[in-house]
């Protein structure tokens, strides 16, 4: 089942020059200790400098690590996914936000946030992130194109200040579906923030679809909040 209930403490995350202190706190791990960062400079699907080898070598690093970017030129990023990336196996933080020019959502009835790193599907045929350690948080960035955009298969993740969907006002190229929880609890979609907002819209199926994998396994306490949908 869903359960919409107030965010806790421990599940605000918020978006300022201590955000990445804060999304520690969240998970668990030391502030400031994070075991590594890898940094995203090209929108290759491979290669050195590309996101699929920033999540390759953070599966493979154990401990809590970042995914940051810091693409060159102005304007959107994309980086077109044509093969499946890496599921997420290591705890990991994926900050878009941290690609230069970017900001969250400021506004309390509207959303100004600026997302530069744009993941592209090819026509719904890939999946875009997975998410399997659990505890790991997901903002800043746009996910349109995908089969389905965000796969939260583990428990107490974060999905914050995203776009997912289409990245027009026409609602073209969006997910089929936008995220889905499968079987597992405790995650956070959104918050009570402005900052925290993620914005879903010009998904084919649904914009969040919350399921168990079988009618044994019960998939509960994940929260949905502040969102536009």
């Amino acid at each position: 089942g869903l359960c919409l209930r107030p965010a806790s403490q421990g599940e605000t995350i918020m978006r300022n020059k201590y955000v990445s202190a804060i999304a520690a706190v969240l998970i668990g791990a030391t502030v400031g200790a994070w075991s590594a960062d890898y940094t995203v400079v090209n929108v290759n699907n491979s290669g050195a400098g590309s996101l699929r080898q920033a999540l390759t070598d953070a599966n493979a690093n154990a401990g809590f690590d970042r995914v940051l970017f810091n693409i060159p030129g102005s304007g959107l990023q994309v980086i077109r996914v044509t093969a499946a990336l890496p599921i997420v196996t290591d705890p990991v933080e994926i900050d878009g936000y941290s690609q230069p020019g970017s900001r969250p959502n400021e506004l309390a009835d509207a959303d100004n946030a600026v997302r530069l790193v744009e993941l592209l599907g090819t026509g719904n045929a890939v999946d875009g992130l997975t998410l399997s350690a659990g505890n790991s948080i997901v903002y800043g960035l746009a996910l349109r194109g995908f089969g389905l955009g965000v796969r939260v298969q583990s428990s107490s993740n974060h999905l914050t200040g995203n776009f997912i969907g289409s990245n027009d006002r026409n609602f073209t190229s969006g997910n089929l579906i936008g995220v889905q929880i499968v079987s597992h609890c405790c995650n956070t979609i959104g918050g009570v923030e402005p900052r925290h907002r993620n914005v879903m819209a010009g998904n084919g199926g649904s914009s969040i679809r919350i399921t168990p994998a079988t009618v044994s396994v019960v998939t509960s306490n994940n929260s949905v909040l502040g969102n536009f949908l």
